[in-house]
């Protein structure tokens, strides 16, 4: 928690080499979990060359890692620090809907910064949210 707490207070630029690293450090010490990631790679990319396919797999560390990270600047950032990273496309479809009184669904893909994406999409619409509460009782 501490880590989130404090990756909040670091430049971009130092908050991605905290993100790289620790992505490294993850793809170094969950064997269990790049086993499971490298399975998946290799039925979904069969097609690439192992060294492609490696790359993929230290990439999704990164990238979770920057999910991690992306909890911190969701809980402790405002929203002000937040909305130079968000972009919308297409919420006039969502309003004309709204405004149409017709009921909408959004539906999202995994995304690895959910928080982020939920808090700020709530600012412009009045949402309710579904999720599945994680296995990790740390994480959930």
């Amino acid at each position: 928690m501490l880590i989130l707490r404090l990756s909040v207070l670091l430049s971009p630029r130092m908050w991605e080499k905290l993100a790289k690293t620790l992505g490294f450090i993850l793809y170094v010490l969950a064997r269990r979990r790049r086993r499971i990631i490298q399975t998946n790679i290799e039925q979904c990319f069969s097609e690439l060359p192992k060294s492609a396919q490696q790359k993929l797999i230290k990439k999704n560390f990164t990238f979770f890692a920057y999910a991690v990270l992306d909890l911190g600047r969701a809980w402790w950032c405002t929203d002000a620090q937040l909305m130079d990273d968000l972009e919308i496309d297409g919420l006039h479809h969502v309003t004309r809907a709204i405004e149409a009184d017709r009921p909408i669904i959004l539906l999202g893909g995994h995304y690895m910064n959910l928080e982020i994406a939920g808090r700020l999409i709530a600012r412009y619409l009045k949402i309710s949210t579904v999720y599945r509460p994680h296995e990790n009782e740390v994480v959930g």
